[in-house]
């Protein structure tokens, strides 16, 4: 009596592991509401954009805050501005086991990438969108298995702690902001 009810057991909890090891938290929202922040999901078919409602930056138009002119993405590209690697590699270990970050990380379909909003003057980290990319074709529910609270802590850190090295140059002097990819994890 008791081995039937064991293998039963056994079967039950090996079935419930694998549906949460591929929980997909993203199909079919529009947002995902954590603990304390509330995120904007946008389906793209290849990928998934997420960010926090509170990004007012990330969408919006540039300015040079001299002559208040707007700027076109022409005139403001993207900067080779640079993160400090080591900080980032430690926020993503804070936040991620190394099991984790091997799941989830780009295998050139699939990976999170990472862009930003960067205040010009100190480097520092203003805004952080996250793009889940899950191609069609390879369908792999293992990274839209990554629970929003993970990027909510994600973005925090980067907030406080993450700062860029930006280039001297008299083009992002006046610039109210700089949006910069990162790539993948």
């Amino acid at each position: 009596m008791m081995k039937p009810l064991l293998l039963t057991l056994s079967i039950t909890f090996s079935l419930a592991a694998a549906n949460l090891q591929a929980q997909d938290y993203y199909t079919g929202k529009d947002t995902i509401k954590t603990a304390t922040e509330t995120f904007v999901v946008k389906n793209y078919g290849s990928y998934f954009s997420v960010q926090n409602v509170k990004n007012v930056k990330m969408n919006a138009f540039q300015y040079d805050t001299k002559t208040e002119k707007l700027l076109s993405e022409a005139e403001t590209g993207f900067p080779s501005a640079q993160p400090d690697k080591q900080m980032f590699e430690t926020i993503l270990n804070e936040v991620f086991t190394k099991e984790e970050i091997a799941k989830y990380s780009n295998d050139g379909r699939n990976g999170i990438g990472l862009y930003f909003v960067i205040e010009p003057n100190t480097g520092r980290t203003l805004e952080v969108k996250f793009e889940i990319n899950n191609c069609p074709e390879i369908n792999n529910p293992i990274i839209l298995s990554v629970p929003a609270s993970k990027l909510e802590r994600l973005e925090l850190l980067m907030k406080q702690k993450l700062i860029w090295s930006i280039p001297k140059s008299n083009k992002w002097k006046n610039v109210s902001d700089i949006r910069a990819p990162y790539g993948y994890f």
